[in-house]
């Protein structure tokens, strides 16, 4: 189902803030001034080297700002005056907590206006400031927006009650926009201090990353003068050899510019029909249970706020229809239970807030519950927070670890698959490609033998001869395991061949070494010319940062192709590079 953007309530152009339909710059919201992005990206980049001490130092000063904002009422002459009764510093929490709310919201709705707009109708400038000659689009806004409103919504978290005082203040969050109650502006200080986390907390995590890879690897990730992309992951591919890093780079400008949009299509349909073959429970598979979560969307539409037993009676009613008997109500009190956060009062504050946030944050809890006065709980939601649940799930595959599991076994079977489909048609077009099924070649039928059983464990996926150029290319595919993390295609790249279990390693040397020692058996069994030569082709899918053509031992290449661009290497690349 295709979700409208009109179906949400817009909260663009009311109160304080810009119209969305005008221009588009989130940092307005805030008061974020162009200067105010230079001193940011200017304090990041004084802590390049030093991102986990400056992450934790940037969370201490988060923590009191918001206790100071908490004990301070704001007057538009006076600015911010403290307040001494207990009942005014909880309405103050409360206030700060929905302000940090709201602002995750307002990006969210953004989100979704970008994912779900039909392109050739909305047409709206990004007026984000630039230092130079960077290079903006919609692609790059999307991923800046999701990074900021991950951090927000998680420091909302953080602070969240489930009072009488927090139910005021959410249940009527858009009314008070309306009032001009939210002044973000006046709370730029802490909104800054919230976006530069955000970033750190990437490079701080990245970092971690290489270090368990490569405990001696002095490397760390750049700072860059760019609003939005204020990071530069490239800086820790980055190869000694100065020719051999500019041809890096032409690699991978060329592998972005021939991507196959079809072969992508083909990668996103296999996917989604996966969705359905792989179980979310018992009685639902992944598809199921989006549905569901779209059901979630549009109960919201009208209302924000509901008697929490009521709800989960009445959405009972509604999916066990919908399901044929197939759900409990045990089932859907279980599920509600699941996705609602509530905090309690005496629970103390996280060392780190966003530690744990793709398993309890926002995108796993999209909907809140609060007490009244008479103890009763309401639940509370806004459509554009569960459409980014939703999209998290469906996009970036926010699910347990079992389940991964099953979807990456069965998306890597079907890689295979469109990897043969794809060499039979580029034979069909290209008649010098040749296109060789291993399983039908005495040698490579024994090794699947060896290994039968597992689908992972085939010896190689396929195999290509190209007669021009006289050179046989074995395939391995690698699927990469879906991940939630902004920074998962760099963990990606880096575990190719970084670390002692480096897929190169794990996944092609072993191969390697037995085609290069029975090669002649190999090329007489393939029919092959005596100087035929081979290479080993490593297919993955996503382009990586790493440099795409390797030298093994004995003279032997190994290419590393994303499925996509596959197209492109064999009747292109190979030749020119």
């Amino acid at each position: 189902m295709e979700i409208e953007f009109d179906f949400f309530k817009k909260l663009s152009g009311r109160g304080n803030f810009y119209d969305f339909n005008s221009q588009l710059n989130y940092f307005d919201y805030f008061g974020i001034t162009p200067d105010d992005i230079k001193l940011m990206i200017n304090i990041m980049s004084k802590n390049e080297n030093r991102m986990a001490d400056f992450f934790y130092e940037l969370e201490k000063e988060i923590y009191k700002k918001i206790q100071f904002y908490s004990t301070h009422l704001r007057d538009s002459h006076l600015g911010f005056i403290a307040v001494g009764e207990e009942k005014l510093k909880e309405s103050g929490r409360a206030f700060v907590c929905s302000m940090l709310y709201l602002s995750a919201r307002l990006l969210a709705q953004e989100y979704m206006l970008l994912s779900t707009v039909n392109k050739t109708k909305y047409n709206v400038d990004l007026r984000v400031h630039k230092f130079g000659n960077e290079k903006f689009s919609y692609k790059i806004y999307l991923q800046s927006l999701r990074v900021f409103y991950e951090s927000l919504s998680a420091w909302s978290f953080a602070i969240m009650g489930q009072d009488f005082e927090y139910l005021i203040y959410f249940t009527k969050m858009d009314e008070f926009v309306d009032t001009k109650i939210y002044d973000l502006k006046a709370y730029k200080d802490l909104f800054m201090l919230i976006w530069m986390q955000s970033y750190v907390k990437q490079a701080k995590e990245l970092r971690e990353y290489i270090l368990e890879l490569e405990p001696d690897n002095l490397s760390s990730i750049k700072v860059a003068y760019n609003a939005l992309k204020p990071l530069n992951f490239d800086s820790i591919f980055k190869l000694d050899d100065d020719d051999l890093e500019i041809k890096r780079k032409e690699f991978i400008f060329d592998y972005n510019i021939w991507i196959d949009d079809s072969l992508k299509r083909s990668i996103r349909a296999n996917r989604e029909d996966i969705y359905s073959k792989v179980s979310y429970s018992e009685s639902l598979n992944l598809n199921e249970y989006l549905e569901i979560l779209e059901t979630l969307i549009f109960s919201f539409r009208y209302y924000n706020v509901y008697d929490y037993e009521g709800y989960v009676t009445n959405l009972y009613g509604t999916i066990f229809k919908h399901f044929h008997n197939r759900l409990s109500g045990e089932w859907v009190v279980s599920l509600i239970k699941n996705i609602t956060y509530s905090r309690q009062r005496d629970e103390p504050f996280k060392k780190n807030v966003l530690e744990d946030f793709y398993q309890e944050g926002i995108y796993k809890k999209p909907l809140l519950a609060f007490f009244d006065n008479n103890k009763k709980s309401n639940l509370v939601g806004f459509p554009e927070i569960i459409w980014m649940s939703f999209h998290a799930h469906k996009e970036w595959m926010l699910f347990d670890a079992s389940i991964l599991t099953n979807f990456n076994k069965l998306m890597n079977s079907r890689l295979r698959e469109m990897l043969k489909d794809s060499l039979v048609s580029l034979h069909k077009r290209f008649s010098i490609i040749k296109n060789i099924e291993p399983e039908k070649i005495p040698f490579f039928q024994q090794k699947a033998n060896i290994n039968r059983g597992s689908v992972d464990e085939v010896f190689v996926d396929a195999i290509a001869y190209e007669e021009n150029i006289k050179k046989c290319f074995f395939f391995v595919n690698h699927f990469f395991p879906e991940a939630p993390q902004m920074w998962h295609i760099y963990k990606c790249g880096l575990i190719t061949y970084k670390g002692l279990d480096n897929i190169i390693k794990k996944v092609i040397t072993p191969r390697f070494n037995i085609i290069f020692k029975d090669y002649k058996k190999i090329s007489k069994q393939l029919k092959l010319p005596k100087d035929c030569q081979f290479s080993m082709v490593l297919l993955v899918n996503d382009i990586l940062e790493v440099n795409p053509r390797i030298d093994l031992d004995n003279g032997i290449k190994l290419y590393i192709v994303a499925f996509p661009a596959i197209e492109h290497f064999l009747t292109n690349f190979i030749y020119k590079k």
